[in-house]
């Protein structure tokens, strides 16, 4: 009968027995970042909307989107400006005619001009809330959800020149985050019903006494930067009169950092 090797368990109680295993170099282990979504946490029907979206929301190192380009206000007047977003909830507006600097940081709304304004108020909401990743975040956290079906037909009563849409509407149960007295707002969002992008995000803003504002975010013109869908326009309309038009020329996507512009002016 063939004897075992005992070689390999005598070298391992030798090694022990002499203090040696305990001199092998540590080896740091580096956690690998999470992405903002986890896909299994979606519906199926959400799921196949995350694909039409790209990978900024479902692979990490992709939180960070920065985009520069031009925008143009109600008053008619231009300016070049920067807006860098970073998942989740976080905006950097830097505009240079007339110099305006806006951040939030998911919280709170600061300026560099003194106390937020409501138009201060509408840009973050816009940029930031409007927009497909808040819509698919709010699944993730089991916000009120209604679908009204595919290829609803959406006109604007107060803009003729509106072009009429036909989305797969949802509308979504949101904490309100701006308007004092206010604790939720029904926001319908419409998807194109033949791309499935985003198109537009509605819902009505309280005004004086029982009258009310047409509020509408609309994104359109978008192409695809390496796997990430980019907008090429985002516009917000209020009873269809436009509030500022931002058209987008270059974008970047790069990982979240920890540098503190979105608290610091």
């Amino acid at each position: 009968m063939k004897k075992p090797n005992l070689m390999p368990s005598f070298i391992v109680t030798f090694l022990l027995a002499g203090g040696l295993l305990a001199q092998a170099p540590a080896v740091t282990v580096v956690a690998t970042p999470a992405p903002v979504i986890n896909i299994a946490s979606l519906s199926p029907t959400f799921r196949n909307l995350l694909s039409f979206v790209g990978d900024r929301l479902a692979v990490a190192g992709n939180e960070r989107l920065t985009l520069s380009g031009t925008v143009t206000l109600a008053n008619g007047s231009t300016s070049s400006v920067q807006v860098i977003l970073e998942l989740p909830d976080h905006i950097r507006y830097v505009q240079t005619t007339p110099a305006r600097v806006v951040i939030y940081d998911g919280t709170t709304v600061q300026t560099s001009l003194g106390p937020a304004a409501s138009a201060d108020n509408n840009l973050v909401e816009s940029l930031v809330l409007d927009g497909v990743e808040r819509f698919l975040i709010s699944q993730t956290e089991g916000r009120a959800l209604r679908f009204f079906g595919p290829w609803i037909k959406v006109t604007d009563a107060h803009d003729s020149s509106r072009t009429t849409s036909f989305c797969e509407l949802y509308q979504v149960s949101e904490r309100e985050r701006f308007l004092s007295g206010v604790t939720r707002k029904e926001k319908q969002f419409c998807f194109d019903s033949q791309t499935r992008l985003i198109a537009s995000a509605f819902y009505k803003n309280p005004a004086s006494g029982s009258q009310s504002i047409n509020m509408e975010t609309r994104w359109s013109g978008w192409s695809r930067s390496g796997k990430n869908q980019i907008p090429g326009i985002v516009a917000r309309y209020e009873n269809g009169n436009p509030v500022f038009v931002f058209v987008v020329s270059t974008s970047a996507v790069s990982a979240a950092v920890a540098d503190g512009i979105f608290n610091n002016l």
